[in-house]
């Protein structure tokens, strides 16, 4: 039996991403942010989803080291799966969910800081799509986080 991997893609300003989909709790509709005093730029705040508190990221930020214009309706939420780090993602547009075959995930071309954050890449729509590893990116130190030059693995 073949060993499938279901890969959702997302905007990240002009790039699109893949995450594994294992690593989504759920995807929600951004409502209301309660910003934090003396935070990185890319932890936007803290949102309530159904009386849980969750930290939001900017993936915009974290990626492309840019602010993302947060709009509210419009953006999504992606709800991570980690209980011990209550960690959603900002993104602009939920785009697929890739069902991949074994094998198709390839080793990342590029070596570099940051390649942890990185489970591999894809090919989708005539491009190479890399696929994040949301536990490694969470798992990062937060000052780290904000100097890793993710935007060397976008394409």
């Amino acid at each position: 039996m073949l060993s499938q991997l279901e890969i959702l893609s997302v905007r990240v300003g002009p790039y699109i991403v893949g995450m594994n989909l294992r690593e989504v709790r759920e995807v929600s509709r951004f409502t209301a942010l309660h910003p934090l005093p003396k935070v990185p730029p890319f932890v936007l705040g803290m949102v309530n989803l159904r009386g849980e508190i969750w930290t939001l990221l900017d993936m915009k930020r974290i990626l492309l080291k840019e602010p993302s214009s947060v709009r509210s309706g419009e953006d999504k939420l992606l709800v991570t799966r980690y209980p011990s780090k209550r960690v959603a993602f900002l993104v602009e547009e939920i785009l697929d969910i890739l069902e991949l075959g074994a094998g198709e995930l390839k080793p990342l071309r590029k070596e570099g800081p940051g390649r942890e954050a990185f489970l591999g890449e894809i090919y989708y729509r005539n491009r190479i799509l890399p696929v994040l590893n949301l536990g490694g990116l969470i798992s990062q130190d937060m000052e780290n986080l904000a100097k890793i030059p993710f935007q060397d693995f976008l394409e």
